[in-house]
């Protein structure tokens, strides 16, 4: 996974083409407006594209939930927690379109001036999608990195590997979408035993990793320390929470930047094994 920190700000790889775009897209709207300037009841390039993105993301987000749909009826308020990163391309698309479809339909005198804007940001969207393919490894190995047990004693993370597909969840107890996302972990770890789940402490003092666990996920088993933070770093991870999934063979199938709900941690599953069937809650 190929993150990149700007201060607070964290950017996945995956986030590349919509930035990118969206930034083309406030740019260029407001060059294109000033040579055009609006009449009475014209709406901007810049309001328009706007109104594309919303409706590319109510698509992205009702495909996705409606994938889960048992697991959202669970917890109906969780529908519009989009911070578990709950998601479908196929949903966004699909709206982008439609949403394309209805305003050049109504564009009027504007039609041509918005034709030309979406086109050259279809092509931007196309290129910033070759860049992110591009900048993306064709293949992540787990390296090994040497790990201590809350008990003392060290591992190499290489040695994790015991012929089961392994979800690796970077943490921190100081990390609010860390302890948010513990106990949909812990319960996965209890249901799903044909994968293995591990924990890996971000430099912190082990008392205080040890008190948090206690308290939030007393059941949590396989949960160690890398005091440097190394392991996250090679596999190219700038933010907490992390979580990678590996296959039985150590190869690094996807990763999750951001807190995992049920929904999402069953998603990444599916990536990972594809005979994935659920996670029993």
């Amino acid at each position: 996974m190929n993150s990149w920190s700007l201060g607070p700000l964290v950017i996945s790889a995956q986030q590349i083409p919509v930035l990118l775009t969206l930034l083309v897209g406030l740019l260029l709207g407001w060059w294109w407006q000033r040579k055009a300037p609006l009449v009475d009841g014209q709406r901007s390039l810049i309001d328009r594209l706007f109104t594309v993105l919303w409706v590319a993301a109510v698509g992205a987000r009702l495909v996705f939930v409606l994938r889960f749909a048992a697991t959202y009826a669970a917890e109906p308020w969780s529908i519009i927690d989009i911070r578990d990163g709950g998601w479908d391309w196929r949903g966004g698309a699909a709206g982008a379109a439609l949403a394309l479809v209805w305003i050049t339909a109504r564009a009027g005198a504007a039609r041509a001036l918005w034709v030309r804007y979406a086109v050259v940001l279809g092509v931007v969207m196309m290129f910033s999608s070759v860049v992110r393919v591009a900048l993306t490894p064709e293949q992540v190995t787990l390296p090994t990195v040497t790990l201590h047990s809350f008990d003392g004693e060290s591992f190499g993370s290489t040695e994790l590997l015991d012929g089961r597909p392994m979800v690796i969840n970077f943490w921190a107890s100081w990390c609010p979408p860390c302890r948010r996302e513990m106990p949909v972990l812990e319960a996965a770890q209890q249901a799903l035993p044909q994968y293995r789940f591990v924990f890996v402490n971000q430099s912190e003092p082990l008392a205080q990793a040890q008190s948090f666990l206690a308290e939030a996920a007393p059941g949590l088993t396989d949960v160690y320390q890398d005091a440097y933070g190394r392991l996250s770093q090679e596999l190219g991870s700038q933010a907490l929470p992390t979580t990678v999934f590996v296959n039985a063979e150590g190869v690094v199938v996807t990763a999750h930047l951001g807190e995992l709900s049920a929904a999402s941690l069953q998603d990444r599953l599916r990536r990972l094994d594809p005979h994935f069937e659920g996670v029993t809650r």
